[in-house]
């Protein structure tokens, strides 16, 4: 005869105790015992299902990550919100799949994304954001100021590190304007924070 295993899960309160003091005696206490509170009853069938389950989420995070790392980004998204169905609470998931919409171009979704689960997931938002950040440092670096306004007009106004971003831009390109196209150094300013060339 097989046995059936059973998983008795038991939430367990202890209650508070009463307490009584007359005149002239100490004070008394009763304990109350432990009380059940609410029990669930499982066969063993449905706790193997749920760890399947789990390991399931997995494997399709595994996947997801592979088309991710093989810059396939439409199997990755995909993969990610396969993964994601199976295990909404899995940060790695959606990190994923942010970062999935960021890298196909589609800048807004995977930013409004972040926003929306800035409270239960920041660390979304934040590779969101740095992504951002480094993108906008990188084309600086090249010196291609357009293409990067164009790229952060994916973006709302209202952000701080957008922002950032945004005065990065800036202040590179009023420097090199300032500097001319070969880099030579300015003349004397005029006034505070105006510059004129030779």
């Amino acid at each position: 005869m097989l046995r059936q295993k059973f998983i008795i899960a038991a939430c367990f309160t202890i209650l508070p105790f009463s307490g009584s003091a007359e005149e002239g005696e100490g004070k008394t206490r009763q304990y109350r015992p432990l009380e059940a509170k609410q029990v669930a009853i499982r066969t063993a069938a449905r706790v193997d299902s749920a760890v399947q389950g789990s390991s399931s989420a997995s494997m399709l995070r595994k996947k997801a990550w592979q088309h991710f790392d093989l810059r396939e980004w439409d199997e990755a998204f995909e993969a990610f919100l396969d993964a994601i169905e199976k295990d909404p609470n899995s940060v790695p998931a959606v990190e994923g799949l942010a970062m999935s919409l960021y890298h196909s171009g589609d800048y807004t979704s995977a930013f409004r994304l972040g926003q929306e689960l800035k409270g239960t997931m920041p660390t979304v938002e934040r590779i969101v954001t740095e992504s951002v950040l480094a993108d906008v440092r990188y084309m600086i670096k090249q010196g291609e100021y357009n293409s990067a306004n164009d790229f952060l007009s994916s973006f709302p106004t209202e952000d701080a590190k957008i922002d950032m971003a945004r005065q990065m831009v800036a202040d590179a390109d009023t420097i090199t304007t300032a500097l001319g196209p070969d880099g030579d150094s300015v003349s004397t300013p005029v006034s505070p924070g105006k510059l004129v060339r030779n």
